[in-house]
C-alpha cells in the first residue's frame, strides 16, 4: 500500500506540474460574482490573458492574508492538491474494496422483533400490525439520520477546496469554479451507492456534453464574438446555441443529463455570444485542443471530484449498497406479508373483537406495503449500477424483480380478500362452515409462508443448487396438498350446510366461495414462483456495454407528454437566457447568465400543478440563496485566517448539509423544496472567503436573489400559460378514467384481454394521477366558479380502486389462476377457461344482462361527467334528476341468470379440481363480482349526490 501511495503521489505531482500556471496580474480576476450562480466568474476572466500563479490572492482584498497563509505553509498549492487527490484516490480504492466485501454480507433484519410480531399475529392481530408499523418507522428514522450525517460529512470534505488556502489557490489558478460542488454532492446523493452512481453518471455525462458543445464551437470559431465581427458570426453562434439546446431538450435524455448539461451550456454560450474587444482570449479550448486550465474543462474535474466524495460518504466505513438494501427490504416485506396474511385469515374466521376496526387497520397496512414495493423496486434497479449484472448478481437481481411482481400479485389478492370481508355474510350457516374449514385454512397459511420464505432464501445467493431445488419441489407438494385438503373440506362442509346444487350454495355461501378461492389463488401464486425457481432456467443479464449500446436518444421523441415538456421548458430557457442577455431594467447588467443557469437546474419532468411547483421553486431557490448568503456572512465575520473561521465554516457546512438532506429524505410533500434549498444554500456558503463585506459583495448577493426571482417568475408565467389548470386536468382525467374502467369491464366480459392502455398498471397510474390532480386543484384559486370539490374526486378515486379490485378478481376467476394478472404472465396464462363462457352463452338471459351492464356503465360515465363538469351544484343536481335508475334492473337480471345457470353447473358433476382451478367455483366468484359492480356504482351515484 505504501508503494502504491508513493507511485500515485509521484504520478499526480508530475501531471499537476505540467499543467499551465495561473496569472500574476490582478486584472485576471474581477468582482466576486456577476449574478451567475454556477460560473462564479467575472467577465474579465474571459477577456484577459492569464499570467502567473502568485497574484491570485489579490482577489477580493485578501491578498496579504492569503499570501501569509501560503508562505507559512509547508506545501505549495500544487503539492497540497497532489496530496489531497492522492488521499482521495486511496480512499476510493478502499471504498471499492469495502463494497466488494460487503456485497455478500448478510444484513440484520431485527429478527427478535420479527419473531415477536409473528407470535403476536397468532393471538392479537391489531398489536402485531402496530408492532410492524412502529418497527418500520424506527428503521426509517434511524436510516435518515445516518444518511444525513453522511451527507454532512461529504459536504465537509467537498468544502475543503474552499476552506483550505492552498487547495483554493490551486483551483483558482486553474480557473476551476468550486462553489457548486455542494450542489453536486447534495443533488446526486441517494439512499444507496447504486442510486448515487446513477445520479453521478448523469452529472458526468451532462458535464461532458456541455464541454463537448463549447469545444466544438470554439474549435471552429474561437474566442467568441468580437466588437468588429460581422453580424453573421453572432447569428451563427445563436443558431448553434438554439440547435444544441433543442437537441438536449427534445432528445430523450435522462433528465439529470439534461439538467447538468444545460446549466453549464447556458453560461458558456452567454460568454461566447457576449461581444468583447478584439484580441481578447475567452479562456476556452481553441482549435480543437483541450485547455486544461480552463473553466469548461474544470467543470468535468470538479464533477468527478464531487462524485468521488459522494461515493466515499456512502461507502465508508459501512457501504450503503442498493443490493443489500433490496435484499433486506425483501426479507422485511416477507415478514410483513406473514403478518397481514395471518391477520386477514383470522378476520375471516372471526378471531377479533372489533372486525371493522381491524379490517381498516389491515387495509392501511396493506397500502403501506404496496408503497414500500415502489421503493424496493427502485433499489433493485439501482443495484445494477453496483454490480452491472456480473456473475450471480444477474440471477439475484432478476429473482428479486420476480419477487416484487409476485408480491404485488399477492397483495392484490389480499386486497380482494379485504373487499370480500367488507361484505361478508355472517349467519349461523356461515359460522358453522368456517369452523369446519379453519384447521385446513390455517395449515395452508403455514405451508404457504414457509414456501415463500424458502423461495427468498434460495434466490438470495443467486444460485439454486439441486438440493435447494428438491427442497422447493417438496414444499410445493405440501402446499398443493393443503390446497387440495382445503378444497375437499370446504366442498364437504358446503354440501352439508347448504345442500347440493349451485343455486343453493350461491345464495347461502357466495362470499365464502370467493374467500376460499382467493386464499387458494394466493398460495398458487407462490407455488408457481417456486416451480420457476426449481426449474433453474438461465436468466438474461444486462451488461454495461449492452446498456450503453441500447441507449437511443430519439426513442421517445414522439411521445406527446415528452413533446409538451420539451416545448414548454425550451420556451422558458430561451426566455430566461434572452432576458439575462439584455439585462433587467438596470437592476441586472446585460450578459447575466445566472437566470438561465438557474432555470436549467430547475428543469423537472414532474407533471404536477404549475402553481404549486413554482411556489416550491421560489421557496427552495430564494430561501436557499438567502440563507446561504447569511451563513457565508457569519463564517467570514471572524476573518479568513482565524480558528473561528474554520470552526464556523466546517460546522455550518455540516449542519447545512445534514439538516437539508434529512428533511429531503424524511418529508414527502416538501422534499423538492429542501432539495433545492440545500443545493443553493451550500453553493453560496462555499464561495471564496473575502476578508470583509463590501458594497460590491452586498450588491452581488442582491443580484443572486434577483436572478432567482426573475428565473422563477419566467418559469411560472410560461408554465401557467401553457399548462392547463389542475382543476381542468382533474375533470378530464376523471371522465377518462371512468371510460377506461368501463371499457376494461366490457372487454373482460367478452373474454378479450385488455390492451396495455386498459390494463391494471395503466388504470392504477390514472387513479394516482387523478388523486394528485385533485389535491392540486383544491389549492388553486377559483375566481368565477364554485370551489373545487375535492371530496367528490376522493370518492371517485376510492370507488374506481374498488372497481379495479373487482376487475382483477374477475380475471382470476375466468383464468383459474392469480398468475394471469401478473405483468410477466405468459399469454397462455391470460386465456380464459374454454368451458366457462360457453356455459354463460347457453343462458338466454345473458345477452340482456350484457346490455344492462353496458347501460349501467354508460350511466356511470355520464354521472361522473355531469358531476365533475358542473359549474354549480344546481347544474349537477339537474343533470342527474331525470336519470332512470338502472341498478335494480341489473340486480334482477343477475338473479335470473343465477337461476338459469344453476342446473347447467350442476350437470357438470362433482368437481375434483382444487377450488382455484374449478369451473363451478369460478362461476360463484363471477356472480359476486357482478353484484359488486352494481353495489360500487350505485354507492358512487348516491354518495356523489350527497357531497355536491
Amino acid at each position: 500500500m505504501a508503494r502504491l501511495a508513493y507511485l500515485a503521489f509521484t504520478f499526480l505531482h508530475g501531471v499537476l506540474a505540467d499543467l499551465p500556471a495561473g496569472c500574476v496580474t490582478a486584472e485576471c480576476f474581477g468582482e466576486h460574482d456577476d449574478g451567475n450562480l454556477l460560473l462564479q466568474r467575472d467577465k474579465k476572466i474571459v477577456v484577459k490573458e492569464k499570467a502567473e500563479l502568485l497574484a491570485i490572492s489579490e482577489l477580493a482584498k485578501t491578498s496579504k492574508k492569503k499570501a501569509s497563509r501560503s508562505d507559512s505553509s509547508d506545501f505549495t498549492p500544487e503539492e497540497a492538491a497532489t496530496l489531497f487527490f492522492t488521499a482521495l484516490a486511496l480512499l476510493l480504492v478502499a471504498s471499492f474494496i469495502q463494497q466488494r466485501r460487503y456485497i455478500n454480507t448478510k444484513d440484520d433484519v431485527q429478527e427478535e422483533g420479527t419473531q415477536r410480531s409473528k407470535r403476536m399475529a397468532k393471538t392479537n392481530m391489531g398489536l402485531a400490525l402496530a408492532m410492524e408499523k412502529d418497527s418500520t418507522a424506527t428503521v426509517f428514522r434511524e436510516e435518515n439520520i445516518m444518511l444525513a450525517a453522511r451527507a454532512g460529512c461529504a459536504l465537509i470534505v467537498a468544502s475543503m477546496i474552499s476552506f483550505v488556502p492552498q487547495l483554493e489557490s490551486w483551483f483558482t489558478s486553474m480557473s476551476y469554479d468550486v462553489t457548486y460542488v455542494g450542489v453536486l454532492v447534495l443533488w446526486t446523493m441517494g439512499r444507496s451507492i447504486g442510486e448515487t452512481v446513477s445520479g453521478l453518471w448523469d452529472a458526468v455525462v451532462g458535464t461532458a456534453l456541455a464541454f463537448l458543445w463549447i469545444w466544438m464551437l470554439e474549435g471552429v470559431a474561437p474566442n467568441g464574438v468580437h466588437v468588429s465581427d460581422p453580424a453573421e458570426r453572432w447569428v451563427y453562434g445563436a443558431v448553434y446555441f438554439a440547435a444544441t439546446t433543442l437537441f438536449m431538450m427534445f432528445g430523450t435524455w435522462r433528465n439529470g443529463m439534461r439538467v447538468w448539461c444545460l446549466s453549464y451550456h447556458m453560461g458558456n454560450m452567454m460568454v461566447w455570444l457576449q461581444p468583447v474587444e478584439d484580441g481578447t482570449d475567452d479562456g476556452y479550448s481553441h482549435h480543437f485542443k483541450i485547455k486544461f486550465d480552463g473553466a469548461a474543462f474544470g467543470y468535468i474535474i470538479v464533477t468527478l471530484f464531487a462524485a468521488v466524495v459522494t461515493i466515499l460518504a456512502l461507502s465508508l466505513p459501512t457501504p450503503r449498497m442498493a443490493h443489500r438494501i433490496a435484499l433486506r427490504d425483501m426479507q422485511n416485506s416477507a415478514n410483513s406479508l406473514d403478518s397481514i396474511f395471518r391477520s386477514t385469515v383470522k378476520l375471516y374466521f372471526g378471531h377479533t373483537d372489533n372486525a371493522s376496526s381491524d379490517l381498516m387497520r389491515c387495509k392501511l397496512f396493506l397500502t403501506r406495503m404496496q408503497e414500500d414495493l415502489v421503493g424496493m423496486k427502485t433499489q433493485i434497479d439501482a443495484a445494477w449500477w453496483e454490480h452491472f449484472d456480473i456473475g450471480v448478481f444477474a440471477d439475484i437481481r432478476r429473482g428479486m424483480n420476480k419477487h416484487v411482481i409476485v408480491q404485488q400479485g399477492i397483495l392484490e389478492c389480499i386486497q380482494s380478500l379485504h373487499e370480500c370481508l367488507g361484505g361478508l355474510q355472517n349467519t349461523d350457516a356461515t359460522t358453522k362452515l368456517r369452523s369446519q374449514v379453519e384447521p385446513s385454512a390455517e395449515s395452508l397459511v403455514e405451508s404457504t409462508y414457509e414456501l415463500y420464505d424458502t423461495c427468498f432464501k434460495a434466490m438470495e445467493n443467486g444460485a439454486i443448487d439441486e438440493e435447494e431445488a428438491r427442497d422447493l419441489i417438496q414444499k410445493v407438494g405440501v402446499v398443493e396438498a393443503d390446497i387440495e385438503k382445503l378444497s375437499t373440506t370446504f366442498r364437504a362442509a358446503a354440501f352439508d350446510i347448504a345442500g347440493q346444487g349451485f343455486t343453493k350454495q350461491q345464495s347461502v355461501l357466495k362470499s365464502d366461495w370467493q374467500m376460499i378461492f382467493l386464499l387458494c389463488s394466493t398460495s398458487r401464486l407462490i407455488v408457481d414462483m417456486a416451480k420457476e425457481y426449481a426449474s433453474r432456467n438461465p436468466r438474461v443479464s444486462v451488461s454495461a456495454v449492452q446498456a450503453v449500446a441500447g441507449f437511443n436518444v430519439f426513442s421517445g421523441v414522439t411521445d406527446p407528454a415528452h413533446l409538451e415538456f420539451a416545448f414548454r421548458n425550451s420556451l422558458s430557457l430561451f426566455a430566461c437566457w434572452a432576458i439575462g442577455y439584455t439585462g433587467v431594467f438596470g437592476l441586472l447588467p446585460p450578459y447575466t447568465s445566472g437566470i438561465a443557469t438557474n432555470a436549467s437546474l430547475l428543469l423537472s419532468t414532474s407533471v404536477g400543478s404549475a402553481l404549486k411547483k413554482n411556489m416550491g421553486r421560489v421557496q427552495g431557490l430564494v430561501l436557499g440563496t438567502t440563507v446561504g448568503c447569511l451563513l457565508y456572512g457569519a463564517v467570514i465575520s471572524q476573518g479568513c485566517d482565524t480558528t473561528m473561521y474554520y470552526l464556523l465554516g466546517y460546522g455550518m457546512t455540516f449542519f447545512l448539509g445534514a439538516g437539508s438532506f434529512y428533511m429531503f429524505v424524511s418529508t414527502k410533500e416538501n422534499s423538492f423544496i429542501f432539495y433545492l434549498f440545500g443545493g443553493f444554500a451550500s453553493q453560496r456558503l462555499l464561495a471564496p472567503c473575502a476578508s470583509e463585506m463590501t458594497e460590491t459583495d452586498l450588491a452581488s448577493y442582491f443580484k443572486n436573489i434577483l436572478c432567482a426571482i426573475v428565473c422563477v417568475s419566467i418559469l411560472a408565467v410560461v408554465d401557467l400559460s401553457l399548462t392547463a389548470s389542475a382543476g381542468k386536468t382533474a375533470e378530464a382525467k376523471a371522465v377518462g378514467l371512468a371510460k377506461d374502467v368501463s371499457h376494461c369491464i366490457t372487454l373482460l366480459m367478452k373474454d378479450i384481454e385488455p390492451q396495455s392502455a386498459y390494463g391494471k398498471i395503466a388504470l392504477r397510474a390514472e387513479m394516482d394521477a387523478l388523486e394528485a390532480k385533485a389535491i392540486e386543484g383544491a389549492a388553486e384559486p377559483r375566481l368565477f366558479s364554485q370551489p373545487f370539490n375535492e371530496n367528490l374526486y376522493s370518492l371517485l378515486v376510492s370507488k374506481n380502486r374498488s372497481l379495479l379490485i373487482q376487475i382483477l378478481t374477475y380475471r382470476w376467476a375466468v383464468r383459474h389462476s392469480a398468475s394471469s394478472t401478473l405483468e410477466d404472465a405468459t399469454a397462455e396464462m391470460k386465456k380464459g377457461d374454454g368451458k366457462i363462457f360457453p356455459i354463460f352463452d347457453e343462458c338466454k338471459i345473458m345477452s340482456s344482462l350484457h346490455d344492462d351492464i353496458s347501460q349501467m356503465l354508460d350511466t356511470f360515465i355520464c354521472n361522473v361527467e355531469s358531476q365533475v363538469c358542473a359549474k354549480t351544484a344546481m347544474d349537477s343536481a339537474r343533470a342527474t334528476m331525470d336519470a332512470t335508475p338502472c341498478y335494480p334492473k341489473v340486480k334482477d337480471q343477475i338473479d335470473l341468470l343465477r337461476e338459469e345457470i344453476g342446473p347447467k353447473v350442476d350437470a357438470l358433476g362433482a368437481q375434483k379440481e382444487p377450488v382455484d382451478k374449478d369451473i363451478s367455483t369460478s362461476i360463484h366468484v363471477i356472480f359476486t363480482v357482478f353484484e359488486a359492480y352494481v353495489k360500487v356504482l350505485e354507492a358512487l351515484e348516491t354518495e356523489s349526490q350527497c357531497i355536491l
